[in-house]
């Protein structure tokens, strides 16, 4: 495999746990989205990735109320963006 195709293979996997994620966070599983999320930080590995995936992640634990956990990502992924 190509170094271009590897990179586009790992795209696409990321591109597909953060889609399952979102359709997670559609029917009300954040606990689903969580695990798929993190998933998607782990297989991406790029800054903007890791940024987005803690963005994501914040979102969720905003949804379920549980607040220090959410300003603590999305501060994570505000320091990742500077």
């Amino acid at each position: 495999m190509t170094r271009r195709a590897e990179l586009d293979y790992i795209l696409d996997v990321a591109v597909s746990l953060n889609n399952i994620g979102i359709i997670y966070v559609n029917q009300g599983e954040l606990d689903y989205t969580l695990s798929y999320y993190l998933r998607y930080k782990e297989v991406l590995g790029s800054k903007k990735g890791i940024e987005t995936s803690f963005n994501n992640i914040a979102a969720v634990y905003l949804s379920k109320a549980v607040l220090n956990k959410a300003l603590y990502y999305y501060k994570r992924s505000l320091h990742i963006s500077e």
